[in-house]
């Protein structure tokens, strides 16, 4: 398992969504939480957003069945 962080930017280039629908979606619990690593920053481990956007494709791959 990646213990590996990457910038709220990198997380939503890796799923497509704008930084702040990014952050929405956190806030609403429909994204993996970001870790705080200082007052004005935030990253996101990698395994957690991987396994994000594997089980979107895997809901896609259900609903299609």
């Amino acid at each position: 398992m990646s213990t590996r962080l990457i910038s709220k930017q990198e997380a939503a280039a890796r799923v497509g969504y704008h930084p702040v629908s990014l952050m929405r979606l956190c806030r609403e619990g429909r994204f993996p939480q970001p870790v705080r690593l200082a007052p004005n920053k935030i990253g996101f481990v990698e395994s957690e957003v991987e396994a994000h956007i594997a089980a979107l494709a895997a809901a896609r791959d259900t609903e299609a069945a």
